[in-house]
């Protein structure tokens, strides 16, 4: 009877052990994926351990700049990735009490331009959960899209609500320009289900 419940007591451990393992530490130091290329597995492991003990996260990327883990959550890091590219890797729960790793990878100049990708535990890019809303889906009171005018599309992550925001960036335009603009779009709103991204009204 003592070894049947040693057995049982050794299998939860182990349980919470392997639970443990798959952390959002473990998952970023392992998953190759392209948004993570400049860090080697040991860079993100220093960036970790940094951060952990609460002591500023910056290491040398192979394109000899620097990358900062700025915030870290049990779902969510932030990076400075390099002086005008910020990612954001966060895991949402799936159906079936799988994981999905979302990465946002947002460049900051000289325009402001978003892209998203989803990736299973094990790297294998998803497709993603969501339908990427389009110019025509932001604008305001039937206006025209400006003809002539580059106009990228930011995305801004709130990993509270899990509520993924889409918008107009205007940043790279004149101030006459953005004044014009200004009004003549909405933002785009998702909020997470098990499912995949559900659009709100």
């Amino acid at each position: 009877m003592k070894t049947k419940i040693t057995i049982i007591v050794c299998l939860i451990l182990l349980s919470n052990f392997q639970l443990r393992a798959e952390s959002i530490d473990s998952i970023f130091a392992n998953l190759r994926v392209c948004e993570l290329s400049l860090l080697t597995k040991n860079d993100r492991l220093d960036l970790l351990d940094y951060a952990n003990c609460g002591q500023e996260a910056s290491v040398e990327n192979s394109c000899y700049g620097r990358t900062k883990l700025t915030k870290k959550l049990d779902d969510y890091i932030h990076l400075s990735m390099t002086e005008v590219n910020d990612v954001e890797f966060f895991l949402l729960p799936y159906l079936n009490n799988d994981t999905v790793v979302c990465i946002v990878s947002t460049l900051n100049s000289p325009l402001e331009e978003s892209k998203i990708r989803c990736y299973t535990l094990q790297g294998r890019e998803l497709t993603a959960p969501y339908r990427v809303p389009v110019l025509q889906d932001f604008l305001e009171n039937e206006s025209a899209i400006p003809p002539g005018v580059v106009l990228p599309i930011k995305m801004v992550y709130d990993v509270n609500d899990r509520i993924f925001e889409f918008e107009i960036s205007l940043k790279h335009l004149s101030i006459d320009q953005q004044k014009k603009y200004s009004n003549k779009f909405s933002k785009v709103t998702y909020q997470w289900s098990e499912g995949g991204f559900v659009r709100k009204e």
